[in-house]
């Protein structure tokens, strides 16, 4: 999980460069709450935006994962351990 000054960070940074700018109800939420791996976290972040996940691996959703994985490296967590029911 990231420490809630980095997860606010990555928040401000989705939103300056992704527009992913949420409510502050639901950006405390994911702050407080903030999910253990970067594909779990990106689908809160889609989810809070009320954009539907992508069936598919979309550019939009790569550039989210990509932002929240160096953010999950700077702060030492690893960024793609998604657990033992992963998918991936």
């Amino acid at each position: 999980m990231l420490p809630p000054p980095v997860a606010a960070n990555l928040l401000d940074e989705l939103c300056v460069r992704l527009g992913f700018c949420l409510p502050p109800d639901a950006k405390q939420a994911l702050i407080e709450g903030a999910a253990s791996t970067p594909r779990a976290f990106a689908d809160a972040v889609f989810l809070a935006e009320g954009v539907p996940l992508p069936i598919n691996r979309s550019e939009l959703y790569d550039q989210v994962i990509a932002v929240i994985q160096r953010a999950f490296e700077c702060s030492s967590v690893p960024p793609d351990d998604d657990g033992p029911d992963s998918d991936s």
